[in-house]
């Protein structure tokens, strides 16, 4: 099983906008081939905090999905309306900084089919 998840620090007036983009990429991305999970969240703590998580079958079909359409323009969503973004696969960051701003040290999911997970992020040197 392979991991795909991003944390997406939104533009304090683009937050809906974004939410609805990640909802939509989620929905197409379910039905790509391999796709077990797509799911977006918003962190409870942080309105603009947005968590889009998803599950792939084989390293292959994640790896396709990474140079597909659909990913190019999430990528491009988070740019124009996120402030800061990380980048996770299986459970390695690559994080990214704009203007300074830092994520939060520590985020909490809760998806609908699982229990509450915790993810720490590392400083930014």
């Amino acid at each position: 099983m392979e991991l795909l998840k991003l944390t997406i620090n939104c533009r304090q007036n683009k937050r809906g906008e974004l939410f609805r983009t990640c909802q939509s990429i989620a929905e197409q991305t379910r039905l790509e081939t391999g796709c077990v999970q797509s799911q977006v969240a918003q962190e409870s703590n942080d309105e603009s905090l947005i968590i889009l998580e998803q599950q792939w079958n084989q390293w292959p079909e994640l790896n396709s999905y990474l140079s597909s359409d659909y990913f190019k323009a999430l990528l491009g969503a988070m740019k124009l309306l996120g402030q800061s973004y990380a980048i996770q696969l299986n459970g390695s960051t690559e994080e990214k900084w704009k203007n300074g701003d830092k994520l939060g040290s520590s985020l909490s999911i809760y998806p609908s089919d699982k229990k509450a997970s915790n993810v720490k992020k590392g400083s930014h040197e």
